[in-house]
This record gives structure tokens, C-alpha cells and sequence, in this order.
């Protein structure tokens, strides 16, 4: 994992932990492939959110127009039914 080292070095001075992701899926189970091999590497689990803000609001409000998206409070809109 050449990639996680290279940004576990950028930040192990500036951070005091950082957030490389979790395990796959809507459900928790920790007893999945990806939970345990994250799990080999990792000294902690914390529970980490998404980004809840749009930064680009003219870009965010055109993706939401073109795919004619219904006034709803499922963020980001254009989301919305992804995972049903």
C-alpha cells in the first residue's frame, strides 16, 4: 500500500489521526474481509462523517436541475435512492 504510506508520512506530524475510509456497505459488520484487514493496520475506530456542505453551489444546483431531482432533505440530493 504504497499510497497509504505516502499520506500516512505527509500528515504523521500535522494530525492527530486521520480518517482513510471504512468498510464497504450500508450494514456494520465487523467481521468483513475489508473491516479486518483495515483493521490490521489501524490503532482505533472512531465513528467519522461526511462532508454535509455544499461548496460549488451553482455546480451542485445544475446536477440537481438536470436530473430533475424533487425538493428533498436527502444530501446531496442527486444521491437520493442510490442505495435502495
Amino acid at each position: 500500500m504504497v499510497e497509504n504510506d505516502f499520506i500516512l508520512s505527509i500528515f504523521a506530524n500535522r494530525l492527530n489521526w486521520l480518517a482513510m475510509g471504512g468498510s464497504a456497505g450500508l450494514k456494520i459488520n465487523g467481521d468483513d474481509g475489508l473491516s479486518n484487514f483495515k483493521r490490521g493496520w489501524s490503532t482505533e475506530t472512531r465513528q467519522s462523517y461526511f462532508c454535509g456542505r455544499i461548496f460549488d453551489q451553482v455546480t451542485y444546483a445544475e446536477i440537481v436541475r438536470v436530473k430533475a431531482i424533487p425538493t428533498t432533505s436527502y444530501f446531496p440530493a442527486y444521491r437520493r435512492g442510490e442505495f435502495e
